[in-house]
């Protein structure tokens, strides 16, 4: 059993490698004022001249680059972390994770002090909020519920919840993980 669970994760984690970059790579996406018309639910109907334009600071505010529009539009969350977690049952320990994204997928494997290698399945907002079940098992919803964020390109971090497991005590903490 232990032989196929690792062959599972070992595929998993290779999976998020090989087939992350090449997604990575493959989508390239507008920047400037296209990207911001690509979030606005109505950017078909939205016309302005060059005048109104030039005198509204709010069409691109002088605090975003156009460096900062790429980050925020092409970034992705796939990649080996690690950091720290506070456990409220454990205390203080450390995290790491293999996390692939496609989309607003996300899924992948973690491990931290606590807990042995187990399953990442969620999603990632275009805002960079995440919400997963960190499951225990392959099969099942027992695991810990997170709601967080990447920010920063690099970062994931947020809070926890355990959630689905008959039998086992109210657990609940916080995670840091940086992209290594």
């Amino acid at each position: 059993m232990r032989v196929k669970l690792g062959s599972i994760v070992a595929g998993a984690a290779l999976a998020i490698f090989v087939i992350g970059p090449i997604e990575g790579a493959s989508q390239q996406r507008a920047v400037g004022s296209v990207a911001f018309a690509e979030e606005s639910p109505d950017h078909a109907n939205v016309q302005v001249d060059d005048d109104e334009q030039a005198n509204d600071t709010a069409v691109a505010p002088d605090s975003t680059s156009q460096d900062d529009v790429q980050d925020l539009t092409t970034s992705s969350a796939s990649g080996i972390y690690s950091g720290t977690v506070m456990d409220a049952n454990g205390g203080a320990g450390e995290i790491s994770a293999a996390l692939g994204q496609t989309h607003s997928q996300m899924n992948g494997t973690w491990q931290d002090t606590f807990v042995p290698p187990a399953f990442w399945k969620g999603t990632i907002s275009s805002s960079g909020n995440i919400k997963a079940l960190m499951k225990f098992h392959l099969f099942g919803k027992c695991g810990y519920t997170f709601h967080g964020v990447f920010e920063n390109g690099n970062e994931i971090s947020g809070h926890y919840v355990l959630s689905h497991c008959k039998g086992m005590a109210p657990d609940s903490g916080t995670l840091d993980m940086i992209k290594q």
